[in-house]
């Protein structure tokens, strides 16, 4: 199957054991399946990752606007949001904010951040096998780090390979988004040996 247009840019493909994980180390935004395509109208808000034949038109909405209500997607997918816009939305936080998305856009768990435009943030992400826990800390320098954690098991909700990526959308009003760089470094455990492989995926200036 062709590679999804979302990762052409992971020369080679990188799929991943997802049962066999026991860490994960990145630098600003995980997580896709192997093998997905790009599912059909999901811009904007749902950052190309989640169709909108998912969306529920709900009439009861305060503001005038069309409220939706995401079911959970066919695909399977774990990813960190980095938010910072409101969409004036039921399901989507009024403030800015990190959250954890598991196979919906409708967040699983969700914490406040403050951001600096153009101030540089380095942001942490790790899984723990056996804790089965998600953990997302960002922070700008020399300010108080955000944390957010989401249990969850991983080999229950992604497929037995994965791929790991990054995605990002506009609507109507747009924003610049640098990344400077980013890793990948886990720990897989293979015949009861843990073996520790550093890959260094992509730099962008």
């Amino acid at each position: 199957m062709k590679a999804p247009r979302l990762f052409q840019a992971l020369k080679p493909p990188l799929p991943l054991p997802s049962q066999q994980l026991t860490l994960l180390q990145l630098l600003e935004f995980p997580s896709s399946l192997h093998d997905s395509t790009i599912p059909p109208h999901s811009g904007g808000r749902l950052l190309g990752l989640f169709p909108d034949s998912n969306a529920l038109k709900n009439s009861s909405s305060s503001n005038n606007e069309t409220a939706i209500d995401f079911k959970a997607s066919s695909d399977k997918v774990v990813a960190v949001e980095f938010d910072t816009y409101h969409n004036w939305d039921s399901w989507d936080p009024y403030y800015k904010h990190i959250g954890i998305d598991v196979n919906s856009i409708r967040s699983k768990a969700t914490a406040q951040r403050n951001w600096q435009n153009g101030k540089i943030a380095t942001a942490h992400i790790s899984y723990n096998s056996a804790s089965k826990r998600l953990t997302v800390v960002a922070f700008y320098p020399a300010t108080k780090a955000v944390t957010l954690s989401h249990d969850i098991e991983l080999n229950k909700v992604l497929p037995e390979w994965v791929r790991v990526g990054i995605s990002a959308s506009t609507g109507a009003h747009k924003q610049k988004n640098t990344i400077l760089s980013w890793s990948f470094t886990s720990s897989l455990k293979n015949n009861g040996v843990q073996k520790k492989e550093d890959m260094y995926i992509a730099s962008v200036a």
